[in-house]
């Protein structure tokens, strides 16, 4: 896909799709050996914006949790990692307080969502 740049409308660069970019961060979310909370608020903002895993995509990260070897017990554990305590601490230096503030009355249950909504065909 080709984007302009910021104040170079004549200049057109190679930049992933949400879509991939969806696929990279469900990826991330799932390698990481310490749960961040910002993953799950890039693909909760990614997923808003209308990205999806298409079939090819979906195959992608099928054979990902397959090498890694990735049961759905483990899948839900590290979304339910999700909790208050540790998005607080690593969302709210980098949140907009309105918006933080949003997530936080909620206990952070929307990221939880938008990851249980993207990883539904492994949970």
């Amino acid at each position: 896909m080709q984007e302009t740049i910021a104040g170079a409308t004549d200049i057109l660069v190679e930049a992933p799709s949400a879509n991939y970019l969806l696929f990279q961060k469900c990826e991330t979310f799932l390698n990481r050996r310490h749960i961040k909370c910002r993953d799950a608020f890039d693909i909760d903002v990614l997923l808003v914006k209308g990205a999806k895993l298409d079939e090819v995509l979906k195959a992608h990260l099928h054979d990902f949790i397959e090498m890694r070897e990735l049961d759905s017990e483990s899948i839900r554990m590290r979304i339910n990692g999700l909790d208050p305590k540790l998005c607080t601490v690593e969302l709210r230096t980098v949140l907009p307080a309105e918006l933080f503030s949003r997530l936080a009355k909620e206990d952070f249950n929307r990221l939880r969502q938008s990851l249980q909504t993207v990883l539904v065909d492994w949970i």
